[in-house]
């Protein structure tokens, strides 16, 4: 009540009805080429969306769509196929058009044949040409086998057998050469005498022999000479080579020692020709001189002080003296008065200063040395006093003994140690080899007692007189 709304009423409604929507499809099955397909037309209202009707529908089998495919024939090796159709939808194959008559997949297959294998005989090589190896050959497909079953294939160039070439002999000389032509040598093939080949020898060339000389006119001092120059060959005597060779004037020339102006005039050294007389500055008598350009006048000597060398064991001495710089004379007086030679002028060796060193044995690590004489001046060393026969330090060494080790048992009761047994010094480590004078190194040097600890300090090489002077005479 629009005045009190606590009164109310109530009044029914009558139904409006379904309202069908458009049908829509389910369980929709799709036909095939030989199953007919369906579906379910299904209305629904389209306020409730409540199932107002269903209606099945069938759809009917599509068929086949075939199309022909060309079948091959097989091959030797290859199955073929026949000729079918074949369904594009489905895929299956058929013998006929209509697709009644379905083939399998192994009845549409047609077997290979196999070969048709014929045997074929080898040939053998020859010097030039190719043998062949026997085979068998297929006539259908062309292909060659090593085997009857035809198994295994051969390539064309399996069955070749390569050529063997010729074997030449050492060949027969047809034709010797000659200087200018050829020869001619003949080969004849060792596996087949109707192989033969020529070849060529070439000429030998010619051999000269030694230069000779003709119509040869000797040089004079002022005039020149020359000759004609031919070489012939020394095996067809034939001309090979002949030219004109001039010989230019020359001087037969002597060399002549001059003379120092020191006591007279003197004169220069010069050449002079045998023939013509001339006398000339060079060897080769180029610049030609005069006589007078030759003197020079006196000058005396030219004094010059040699002071007195002492002579060594290795150097001769020469006394004081005088030296004239431009004869090379030598003199006692500075005036040049007194001559002196060679001889009187030169000190002879002095002997060796020698002091006998005494010999003193090696020991494990230091070479010792036999006794011998050494020169305090030019430290060389000999075997005898008088200095003859000299030593060299090689023949002076006496070689290291070497360490021997073993078990050393020092006297003074420390504990044993492996050591020396010659010097006690201790084994450090290292390589200890046998048979070379060093011991072994499972005490092969057996046991020794020294006085005290490692006994190093009482085994020392003795000092001969006069005290090892090598290193200290000097």
């Amino acid at each position: 009540c629009l005045h009190d709304r606590t009164h109310t009423y109530t009044e029914e409604i009558a139904a409006t009805g379904h309202k069908p929507a458009e049908a829509v499809i389910e369980n929709e099955v799709e036909p095939t080429c030989e199953e007919a397909g369906s579906y379910e037309e299904v209305v629904y209202c389209s306020v409730c969306e409540k199932e107002l009707s269903r209606t099945p529908v069938e759809v009917p089998a599509l068929g086949h769509s075939a199309e022909f495919v060309r079948g091959y024939a097989p091959t030797c090796t290859d199955p073929g196929q026949r000729d079918l159709w074949s369904c594009g939808e489905c895929g299956k194959m058929f013998a006929d058009r209509e697709c009644k008559n379905e083939y399998t997949d192994d009845e549409i297959v047609i077997p290979a044949t196999g070969h048709t294998l014929s045997y074929t005989e080898g040939t053998a090589a020859e010097c030039e040409t190719d043998g062949k190896s026997e085979h068998f050959f297929c006539t259908v497909c062309g292909k060659n086998f090593a085997d009857e079953d035809g198994e295994r294939e051969l390539t064309v160039e399996d069955l070749v057998i390569p050529a063997n070439g010729h074997d030449w002999d050492q060949g027969t000389v047809l034709s010797d050469p000659s200087c200018e032509g050829t020869g001619l040598m003949l080969y004849t093939c060792r596996n087949d005498n109707d192989h033969t080949k020529t070849v060529e020898i070439p000429a030998t060339g010619h051999k000269p022999g030694e230069p000779e000389r003709v119509d040869e006119t000797e040089p004079s001092c002022e005039e020149p000479g020359g000759y004609c120059e031919k070489i012939f060959c020394e095996e067809c005597g034939e001309l090979i080579s002949e030219r004109w060779v001039d010989v230019p004037a020359r001087h037969t020339l002597e060399y002549v020692e001059g003379m120092p102006a020191c006591e007279e005039d003197g004169f220069m050294s010069y050449y002079q020709c045998t023939v013509c007389e001339k006398i000339f500055a060079d060897e080769n008598g180029a610049v030609e001189l005069d006589w007078d350009d030759l003197t020079i006048p006196y000058t005396g000597h030219s004094p010059v002080r040699v002071e007195e060398v002492e002579p060594t064991c290795e150097e001769p001495g020469v006394i004081a003296h005088w030296y004239c710089s431009n004869c090379d004379r030598m003199f006692e007086d500075e005036g040049c008065e007194i001559e002196l030679s060679e001889e009187e002028v030169m000190l002879p060796t002095a002997a060796h200063t020698l002091v006998y060193l005494s010999e003193f044995q090696p020991d494990c690590e230091k070479d010792g040395e036999i006794g011998h004489w050494f020169c305090t001046v030019c430290e060389r060393s000999f075997a005898d006093e008088d200095g003859e026969e000299e030593l060299t330090d090689e023949d002076i060494r006496i070689p290291a003994t070497g360490h021997e080790w073993g078990t050393v048992t020092p006297e003074d009761g420390t504990e044993p140690y492996f050591g020396c047994v010659k010097c006690g010094t201790p084994f450090t480590g290292g390589t200890i080899s046998d048979g070379d004078g060093s011991g072994t190194g499972n005490g092969g040097g057996g046991e020794v007692t020294f006085p005290t600890g490692h006994a190093g300090d009482q085994i020392s090489r003795p000092m001969a007189l006069p005290g090892r002077m090598k290193n200290e005479v000097a």
